[in-house]
């Protein structure tokens, strides 16, 4: 897989050091470059905005030189890590995630921190990981577990539009990290036999399920033979079978958007819910 540009938004927290240090690692077996960026956002109230006079009130001169000074001590650690990776420091005005939406417009990937060590969604997600999440042009990842050992790939098997893609992305991270795949389809089980005449068996539909995933896989696996691939037909709610397997794996995949919902919406359902709720690495193919 190649990629030339991976942008990481960086605030010098502990969730951020971690996304730079996988966007590193990541463009060291891609190739690409990295772009370290830093968001300088307007505060929320200003009242002595429109009581003193002057040019320009926010960000000031101090308030650069702070977030490039924090943007270089980072880049340089990050360079001693992996020196052949070329790295940049890019200073951007606005809210975080609108930065990093902009910047996703000619990016390959976006790679945003996550907090894993609360228990409110919205907490455990972060919440300019979720905006650029659901509004990135890119795909973006997610990045929560500073320790993942040798756990495998979780890829999660739909039918929307991202599969093939999402498919390249968890083989190819397979193939680098030097794991295993696990592939999880996800069906919901047949009806109440108390209802309607006629009702597929619920074995005959766990084997047909089944096969439809390893058909899926199969030029993958072709492509990938060194990849130890598992293949997991499960019944179930999309949304409790992925968040269960997430908690096993090194980095779970998803595509953006599902089967169903609006056309004009970002992410799918399945897809949002296992941003909130699953713990782990999450990436989301675009």
């Amino acid at each position: 897989m190649a990629g030339n540009r991976i942008v990481v938004g960086y605030d010098a927290s502990t969730p951020a050091d971690r996304a730079l240090g996988w966007a590193m690692e990541e463009a060291a077996h891609r190739g690409a470059t990295v772009d370290l960026v830093y968001a300088l956002a307007f505060p929320a109230y200003m009242p002595a905005v429109y009581i003193v006079p002057g040019t320009v009130a926010w960000p000031d001169v101090p308030s650069r030189e702070a977030a490039r000074a924090l943007l270089s001590a980072a880049a340089e650690k990050a360079r001693a890590d992996h020196p052949a990776v070329p790295v940049a420091e890019i200073v951007g005005e606005g809210s975080a995630a609108a930065v990093l939406r902009d910047c996703s417009e000619d990016a390959d990937l976006i790679v945003v921190g996550g907090h894993s060590d609360h228990l409110i969604a919205e907490q455990v997600l972060g919440s300019v990981a979720a905006s650029v999440a659901a509004h990135a042009f890119c795909s973006v990842v997610i990045v929560r577990d500073p320790d993942p050992g040798d756990r495998p790939v979780v890829l999660g098997l739909d039918e929307s539009a991202q599969a093939e893609e999402a498919a390249r992305f968890a083989f190819w991270h397979a193939t680098i990290r030097g794991v295993a795949l696990r592939a999880v389809h996800a069906w919901m089980p047949p009806a109440d036999p108390w209802i309607g005449n006629r009702f597929p068996d619920r074995e005959e539909t766990a084997t047909a399920e089944l096969v439809w995933a390893k058909n899926l896989l199969a030029p993958w696996r072709a492509e990938f033979p060194a990849v130890p691939v598992e293949v997991r037909s499960v019944p179930g709610h999309p949304y409790q079978v992925l968040a269960a397997e997430a908690r096993q794996a090194r980095l779970t995949v998803v595509g953006a958007r599902g089967r169903g919902g609006f056309r004009d919406r970002r992410l799918g359902s399945v897809t949002r819910h296992l941003l909130h709720h699953a713990t782990g690495t999450i990436a989301v193919i675009r």
